[in-house]
């Protein structure tokens, strides 16, 4: 165990004690929270209740935010919906772009995904962006969708239906099916993982033209950024964080010519992934790109390795899914796979770090030390 939370732990605390969501009224219930990792006295949560557009609550333990209300004795808060997110400034016009729009998933700062009703009345899902990606992946879309429609993939794709440069959104049909984490971890995982594996593979044959590209220099550049803010958020962690950084520095994976790179999907987790009786659907390309073909197995595995379930089962599905998937490869590289797997354990102790919860370093100690443990297997 680690020495105490002293970067984070007193504002934890007094959340703890005096929830944002009493401000708010009856049903609010946080679905986001994290913690500045450069300043420990300030957190961002989201609080959502069924239609209502979510809202945003920035918290500091002092009064210097305008129109900050005091929640707590040494807490203060803003309050804003989603709508007012400064760094969003296309959400308002895209939600008026469909009939009955409702905010599925909003990260301040970042994005806003939300359903309706388009021109025709089918449902589409909207995502409206704070960065200028909207364009590429509008690209991207209509690319993955000349693909599908000559047969290049082993699953279905949510149809591009329009772009909106104004808004920095772009809107894609609804796909059916049910989300698969659940059935992964039912009686049927493992058939389920392989029906995953070599549908996946398919991206890599599909010869779908992207500018993106994603490789393994680019994720440790992505590594270190995170591991620069994991520091300053759980300095405790400092000398395991560094150890890992000293073991990928050691590797020449990230220092050599990287090999040929194929298309990937970039972040093929189970939730990702549709189950419509024996069709698959695969939705969320955001990270669509060139890369190594290890990777988007090790991001299927590495989100695995969090699902609630005996860690036999866990194991045994993961290697039903990687095997499959390498019956259809004419190279794949087990050393790749479980660097590239390390990387996500990291990213994942990093944002464990940073959660609105007591047990935060702890929890985020025992995730570095199995991304440690990935690396040092790999080696030995």
């Amino acid at each position: 165990m680690t020495a105490p939370d002293e970067k984070g732990g007193h504002l934890i605390t007094l959340l703890s004690k005096h929830d944002p969501a009493a401000a708010l009224g009856e049903g609010w219930t946080r679905d986001y929270g994290r913690l500045d990792p450069a300043d420990a006295d300030r957190a961002t949560l989201v609080y959502v209740r069924g239609s209502d557009v979510p809202v945003r609550v920035d918290i500091s333990r002092s009064e210097d935010q305008p129109h900050a209300r005091r929640i707590g004795p040494g807490l203060w808060a803003t309050f804003n919906p989603a709508t007012k997110d400064p760094r969003l400034p296309g959400l308002i016009p895209a939600l008026a772009r469909v009939e009955a729009p409702a905010i599925v998933r909003y990260r301040p700062d970042k994005r806003c995904t939300f359903s309706g009703a388009g021109d025709d009345g089918r449902k589409v899902f909207v995502k409206s962006f704070a960065d200028e990606r909207a364009e590429d992946l509008w690209r991207d879309a209509l690319s993955l969708a000349d693909a599908a429609d000559r047969g290049a993939f082993g699953f279905e794709i949510a149809a591009p239906v329009w772009f909106d440069p104004g808004a920095n959104a772009l809107a894609l049909a609804a796909l059916n099916g049910v989300n698969a984490a659940p059935l992964l971890r039912g009686n049927d995982g493992e058939t389920h993982a392989i029906s995953i594996a070599r549908a996946l593979a398919t991206i890599l044959l599909s010869g779908v033209v992207t500018r993106a590209a994603f490789d393994a220099a680019d994720q440790l550049a992505r590594t270190r950024k995170y591991a620069k803010r994991f520091k300053k958020c759980a300095p405790q962690l400092s000398p395991t964080i560094e150890r890992f950084l000293h073991t990928l520095d050691g590797d020449d994976l990230h220092n050599n010519q990287a090999p040929e790179l194929l298309p990937v999907h970039g972040a093929p987790h189970p939730q990702q992934w549709l189950i419509d009786g024996d069709r698959l659907g695969l939705v969320d390309f955001d990270r669509f790109g060139l890369g190594h073909v290890e990777l988007d197995a090790a991001t299927f595995v590495a989100e695995l390795d969090f699902e609630n379930m005996p860690a036999t089962r866990r194991n045994n599905i993961g290697a039903a899914f990687v095997d499959e998937y390498k019956r259809h490869l004419n190279a794949f590289d087990d050393r790749v796979f479980m660097i590239f797997r390390a990387h996500k354990h990291f990213a994942k102790a990093f944002k464990t770090a940073i959660a609105i919860r007591p047990d935060r370093i702890d929890r985020a100690e025992a995730i570095l030390a199995g991304a440690q443990e990935l690396l040092d297997g790999e080696r030995s």
